[in-house]
């Protein structure tokens, strides 16, 4: 994870700061509108870095936060770009819904039951937070995007056991997949610690693999409990 900022308009915001508030703002995102998911992309022959809001249904990327410069709304009644100035300004819940009134999207009396994938979503964006003011925190990239070539996620891989398994039940794919689907979570300087996936499942270097759903489920579909049952002693 690099410790660079990102300027705009004169104003220069750090990665620190960005990067947790990027899952933040997509996760809510998804929350309340859950025909959406979130992608890693790197257009531009990887010279930029977003993280996406693509809309399962049309098949297209509706926003785009560009960690390294601006964010792009690239649909609906009012498309345009603007700073990260715009995201850190003001309420966080009137940025949502800003950016829900120029996408043409409605904004819902409440959020969505958390899925797997919600719940894979809000567990990053926690441990992401809650890292924020830590010496090494914690970031997230996706697997298809960020190791490239085959042999280097095949290598990655085979040190968190269930993962292949997994994917093989399911008929998906870490390798070149066009969906993100995985997500390696590590701190800063340090190897990748952790892999969930939207399916809700958890693994972790040379350990069994745990169903985090599940665990979401039977504490009371508490993020935090969870978080504590499941992550207690890497997080600590």
């Amino acid at each position: 994870m690099t410790t660079m900022t990102s300027m705009v308009d004169g104003l220069s915001f750090s990665q620190r700061f960005i990067r947790p508030q990027s899952w933040w703002i997509l996760t809510e995102l998804c929350r309340r509108h859950p025909e959406f998911r979130i992608v890693e992309t790197h257009p531009g022959d990887g010279h930029y870095d977003c993280l996406g809001l693509y809309d399962d249904r049309s098949k297209v990327t509706a926003l785009n936060l560009n960690r390294g410069g601006s964010l792009h709304i690239h649909r609906g009644v009012n498309p345009g770009s603007f700073g990260w100035a715009t995201a850190f300004s003001g309420d966080s819940f009137e940025f949502i819904e800003n950016l829900e009134s120029r996408m043409g999207l409605n904004a819902p009396s409440a959020t969505s039951p958390t899925t797997a994938r919600l719940l894979c979503y809000r567990v990053i964006t926690s441990v992401l937070l809650q890292s924020l003011n830590a010496r090494k925190p914690w970031d997230a990239q996706c697997l298809e995007e960020v190791f490239w070539g085959d042999d280097g996620k095949e290598k990655l891989v085979a040190e968190f056991p269930g993962i292949d398994a997994h994917c093989m039940r399911s008929e998906s794919s870490y390798l070149d997949g066009p969906i993100s689907k995985h997500w390696v979570l590590r701190r800063k300087g340090v190897q990748p610690e952790l892999v969930l996936n939207d399916d809700g499942m958890l693994y972790q270097r040379n350990k069994r693999s745990v169903d985090l759903y599940k665990v979401f489920k039977v504490s009371g579909r508490s993020i935090s409990s969870a978080i504590g049952a499941s992550l207690g002693e890497v997080l600590k």
